[in-house]
């Protein structure tokens, strides 16, 4: 998966705070078959302002259809994407059996921001 390029302007980034959703603009492809697979995608981004936007959408929709491709994010996905997976399952992984087997796998990453998001996930998943 390619992440966007492109900086993003003031106006872009004010439009992404106020509505999250609109992140999935920016990565929407013309076969995704739902709005979860763009916001998927842009777990990914280095912006910070863009993975936090796509993360609160993800949590809002809840959508559990979109788990399987942010469970295969937290194991494959870019540094950015892991810890922003593990924070999407943390809201919407509550019970899901193989959300806590994957975010215990996450627990072995390489990157310390990954197994630090992915613990504070379990915790939440089995509350």
């Amino acid at each position: 998966m390619e992440t966007r390029r492109k900086q993003l302007s003031k106006s872009l980034k004010a439009r992404i705070s106020t509505d999250p959703m609109s992140v999935a603009d920016l990565y929407s492809q013309p076969d995704d078959h739902d709005i979860c697979e763009p916001l998927v995608r842009a777990l990914q981004d280095r912006d910070k302002i863009v993975r936090h936007a796509a993360i609160d959408a993800l949590i809002c929709l809840n959508d559990m259809y979109a788990s399987s491709s942010i469970l295969w994010m937290l194991l494959h996905g870019n540094i950015y994407a892991r810890e922003a997976a593990a924070r999407v399952l943390a809201f919407i992984g509550k019970g899901d059996l193989l959300a806590i087997r994957y975010l215990g796998m996450a627990l072995n990453d390489p990157d310390s921001l990954v197994r630090d998001a992915a613990a504070d996930a379990l915790i939440s998943v089995n509350l």
